[in-house]
């Protein structure tokens, strides 16, 4: 197996950034190619190494996704006997059932005592749901009097033959009269 980042740097995985740092300038000093004190011809590809886990691991968000790469290479992989590779996770699987754990019955979604329902149902019943939900809103809309092209035309005469009286008023009056019944009014 590989080096991890943490090898390279030769550190412990819960260390601090602190460390982190201190760790990568003590080591580049040491592997540093045109360093005077080692002659090695490995300094330039143990330098590399010592960047690259630097650079990773020096970064919050990059050490956390390196972190679960690194989780998941821990995590084992069955296989077959047909050479199938089998993936384990432990929220689906339970201990103790032979080489293969065998997969637990749990429901998919978190009501206990709910069996779960096939796919098919769950389609009928937003289809149901569905239909009621246009028809309700067709009907409110159909019975509804402001939607109604009749109430609403006869509304606007309405309207429009007040607005017309209450204008044939005002302009009959003279600008004198009118501030005169607006004092009145207020």
């Amino acid at each position: 197996m590989a080096e991890t980042h943490y090898e390279t740097l030769k550190l412990e995985k819960n260390c601090s950034a602190q460390e982190i740092r201190s760790a990568f300038i003590k080591l580049s000093k040491e592997h540093h190619p045109d360093s005077s004190s080692s002659s090695d011809k490995q300094n330039h590809a143990n330098f590399v190494k010592i960047n690259e886990a630097y650079s990773i691991l020096s970064k919050p968000i990059l050490r956390r996704e390196y972190d679960v790469q690194l989780k998941m290479r821990q995590i084992p992989v069955y296989t077959t006997a047909a050479g199938h590779h089998v993936f384990r996770d432990d929220s689906f699987y339970h201990p103790g059932q032979g080489d293969f754990r065998r997969a637990q019955a749990k429901p998919y979604y978190g009501i206990k005592g709910l069996k779960k329902l096939s796919n098919k149902w769950i389609v009928f019943a937003c289809i149901i749901f569905t239909g009621v939900g246009c028809g309700l809103q067709f009907w409110a809309i159909k019975k509804s009097f402001t939607f109604s092209r009749d109430v609403l035309d006869r509304k606007s005469v309405e309207n429009y033959n007040a607005y017309k009286k209450v204008r044939e008023r005002a302009t009959s009056l003279s600008k004198d009269e009118q501030f005169e019944r607006i004092r009145k009014t207020s």
